[in-house]
């Protein structure tokens, strides 16, 4: 978990824009459950995290992927992402849940090619064009770093207080 915490904090300097303002907000709609299921059929779960890569420099245009450590993917033959929806209300976390499945779970992840790096990510362009097509939208949060520098500067602003 301290290498993906510690690849979280490099990669957020690249994200698309977003309406969450606080970071309680943003820490809330940045995650989904995964769920891996081996080969003798025992399920087991880990936290995914919500990242956008930019594509040439161009804010409007990125990869949407979930972010999350090789060992809760590794030994999985089948898996499933448990998204939350979208509602009128974006802050409650009720929302009705999508549950997305994978076959060859473990095959359809991109791992960190150095094995000593806990990280891997899934591309979920896919899933989000199909919901889209269905009439719905993941309840998600994608952090940028715009987001991080106005959390940094009001920090800031309120501990130089005079």
């Amino acid at each position: 978990m301290r290498h993906l915490m510690a690849f979280l904090i490099v990669i957020i300097t690249s994200q698309v824009p977003c309406k969450a303002q606080t970071l309680y907000q943003a820490l809330l709609h940045s995650t989904v459950k995964i769920i891996s299921v081996d080969k003798n059929q025992v399920p087991s779960s880990g936290t995914g995290f919500f990242y956008a890569y930019i594509q040439d420099g161009n804010s409007n245009s990125s990869i949407p992927v979930i972010v999350t450590c090789k060992h809760v993917i590794e030994n999985s033959v089948t898996g499933f992402l448990d998204f939350s929806l979208a509602k009128t209300n974006s802050y409650a976390r009720t929302e009705p849940h999508f549950l997305w499945e994978i076959p060859n779970f473990r095959t359809q992840w991109i791992l960190h090619p150095d094995t000593n790096i806990d990280i891997a990510i899934y591309p979920i362009g896919q899933i989000m064009n199909k919901l889209i097509e269905d009439g719905k939208r993941l309840d998600t949060f994608q952090f940028t770093k715009i987001f991080f520098y106005r959390q940094m500067k009001r920090a800031k602003s309120k501990h130089f207080r005079t």
